[in-house]
């Protein structure tokens, strides 16, 4: 986990979130009517593990326009 100084504004650490790209890995696309997705913002090798009903994986992928990963991130797809 890393810890972002407390002086630092959302500008030292890049771009606005929103200019940054957004990825998708599915882990389990079937789990009872739920899927199971890693999501990523800016680097796709660093994410958190979300499980959303289908109609709600599908709206959260379409609200955040995310580009779906099929295989182990690429370090440099986030730059």
């Amino acid at each position: 986990m890393s810890v972002i100084p407390s002086q630092a504004s959302p500008n030292a650490l890049g771009a606005d979130i929103k200019e940054h790209r957004k990825f998708v890995r599915v882990v389990n696309g079937d789990v009872g009517g739920f899927v199971q997705f890693e999501f990523a913002i800016g680097w796709p090798d660093l994410s958190v593990e979300l499980t959303l009903s289908r109609d709600q994986f599908d709206e959260f992928c379409k609200q955040h326009n995310v580009e779906f990963l099929t295989e182990k991130a690429d370090p440099g797809l986030g730059h």
